[in-house]
């Protein structure tokens, strides 16, 4: 009886195990474990309404647009690198939503939108539907529409602009050029996510937080072993903000390093677009992320300067999307 129980109990060791470093050698893994642990972070049991305003500000925090693309080159990268680089387009903003969204339990699609001759999509958004709601998530601006009554618009009430009248005045005044857009859609939709079959996901949802820090952790520690900068990011990422900080003041005491924009690409770089790049330290990314993170700590925005240009011109970008997300909060509340 007892060689019995200790057979079981080495069986069960060495399957945590197994499993705990498997993401080594997976990034498939590795990447739904960062994005069940971004889900657990932000949902809300019973409040689509919160869960999803706690998703948009996530992004915010972690995924800019419209940067100088000299200094924030965006080429097509597997979602977790683009995730980990912290910024990227509207289409890599809404793979990003569409990951987060399929382990919050709600299935998405990705919408191309586009002119009215069918041959640009200057656009993409989100579909999404959870239970008996359906809404639209713009992975750009980081909003859901909602209509008058403050429930959730459709595609033909966004074309007509038939949205919240308040929510209609903030937007034409950040120049939203898209609703004309909104009318022109394809059957077809340019991406879903995956079917989770119902225990499975009950399988994961249930995975205790104990047990995804301690495998992101172990495999950070190795996949990351001699780059503090990568490590800050993740456990920024996953709201590990201490851990993040002290990783980022290593940074900062080390010497200068530069972000390697190529790690996931999955396109050919022409020489014209490599020589047109401008270096960008990762003593920089540590100081604009720890400041993201004494303004999460706080509560409180930052009115000082960077040392550079472009550091600058990504914080007011950042304001820019944290005060549109505020203003259509206050709107819904």
């Amino acid at each position: 009886m007892f060689k019995k129980k200790y057979i079981i109990i080495l069986i069960i060791f060495f399957t945590f195990n197994i499993l705990s470093f498997f993401p080594l050698i997976n990034k498939h893994l590795l990447t739904a474990l960062i994005y069940l642990k971004i889900s657990k972070n932000v949902i809300v049991e019973n409040s689509i309404d919160q869960t999803l305003e706690n998703l948009h500000n996530f992004i915010i925090f972690n995924v800019d647009k419209n940067l100088d693309s000299k200094f924030y080159p965006v080429f097509d990268k597997y979602t977790y690198n683009s995730l980990i680089d912290g910024f990227t387009d509207c289409s890599g903003s809404a793979a990003i939503y569409l990951w987060i969204l399929m382990f919050l339990n709600i299935n998405s699609e990705l919408v191309p939108l586009y002119d009215s001759e069918y041959k640009k999509s200057p656009h993409t958004i989100l579909s999404a539907k959870k239970n008996d709601k359906s809404f639209i998530i713009d992975p750009l601006y980081n909003f859901t529409f909602f209509n008058e009554n403050l429930d959730f618009a459709k595609l033909n009430d966004i074309c007509d602009k038939k949205i919240n009248t308040k929510q209609l005045n903030l937007l034409n005044h950040e120049d939203y050029n898209f609703f004309k857009n909104f009318c022109f859609l394809k059957t077809s939709s340019m991406r879903a996510s995956y079917k989770i079959p119902s225990f499975v996901f009950t399988l994961i949802r249930y995975t205790p937080n104990f047990y995804i820090d301690f495998v992101i952790k172990n495999s950070i520690n190795v996949k990351y072993y001699n780059n503090n900068y990568l490590k800050g990011r993740i456990y920024y990422i996953i709201g590990k903000y201490e851990k993040a900080l002290k990783a980022f003041h290593k940074v900062q005491e080390s010497q200068i390093i530069y972000y390697d924009f190529f790690e996931g690409i999955d396109e050919t770089v022409n020489d014209y677009e490599i020589n047109n790049l401008k270096k960008l330290s990762v003593q920089d990314l540590a100081i604009y992320y720890k400041t993201l993170i004494n303004i999460k700590i706080n509560d409180q925005l930052y009115y000082g300067d960077f040392n550079n240009n472009h550091l600058h011109m990504r914080y007011l970008n950042f304001l820019q999307s944290y005060n549109l997300q505020t203003n259509i909060r206050n709107i819904v509340k």
